[in-house]
């Protein structure tokens, strides 16, 4: 997966944590389970998601806590450095379109 990829799953992943009705899942993006999952530990390394808000449990299944604090102050700066993607990406109905780009 290219990394332009990852950093786009990512920007959608905070996008619909802070403004969408649910947390997106891998069927979202057409990837892996292991992949999603791959980069949700990324997004908590990178301290884009407040690691008190998401679980990875061993049998695979992740749990995030949608609030206020789940994205952090760094994963906000993440979005507001990328906002050229805003007016492509109008939610997950139409992400397929905006990997590509």
């Amino acid at each position: 997966m290219s990394s332009n990829k990852i950093k786009k799953i990512i920007y959608s992943i905070l996008k619909e944590i802070l403004e969408g009705d649910s947390i997106p899942t891998a069927n979202d993006y057409d990837i892996t389970e292991q992949q999603f999952i791959e980069i949700i530990m990324l997004m908590k390394n990178e301290n884009y998601l407040n690691p008190k808000k998401v679980s990875i449990f061993l049998d695979g299944n992740i749990h995030i806590v949608k609030s206020i604090d789940t994205v952090t102050m760094k994963g906000i700066n993440f979005l507001e450095e990328n906002n050229n993607w805003s007016k492509f990406y109008k939610g997950l109905k139409e992400f397929r379109d905006f990997l590509p780009l």
